[in-house]
């Protein structure tokens, strides 16, 4: 094999396949991690996540089904949350309310947008700021 220059490609041959791509975002699908996904299908997580983030031939199509795999693993999260905190009882409250928040802090950071408390407020063109000047007596 040659890349576009002309000259042999070296090194170890890639295990990219389209189904490999495909099991592990299935499993996704289904609430397991990024980790345990491709450590159930013999494949390193940073592999996988180069696969998504550099460019390449197959860069899109791989980013496109993590994203969504990401998405819908999110949904499901937030719907364990949701089963936690109502299946939840005076024995368990601390650990429940542990297992939440950590689940709550997850999806803040999966997708800010959608799930972080915070919501930031961003301004743009221009502004004026009219000050007026007080005095008082004795300046």
């Amino acid at each position: 094999m040659a890349d576009k220059a002309g000259k042999p490609k070296t090194g170890r041959p890639g295990t990219y396949t389209p189904e490999l791509v495909e099991a592990v975002c299935e499993m996704m699908c289904q609430g397991k991690s990024l980790r345990s996904a491709c450590e159930a299908n013999g494949l390193p997580h940073p592999t996988f996540l180069r696969w998504v983030f550099e460019p390449s031939e197959f860069q899109a199509v791989v980013s496109d089904q993590y994203e969504q795999a990401r998405a819908i693993r999110a949904e499901l999260i937030l719907d364990e949350t949701i089963e936690i905190a109502d299946a939840s009882n005076p024995d368990r409250v601390q650990v429940d309310r542990l297992r939440c928040d950590v689940r709550d802090k997850a999806l803040a950071r999966m997708s800010p947008k959608r799930y972080a408390d915070l919501k930031r407020v961003q301004h743009s063109g221009d502004m004026t700021v009219r000050t007026k000047r007080i005095v008082l007596d004795g300046e």
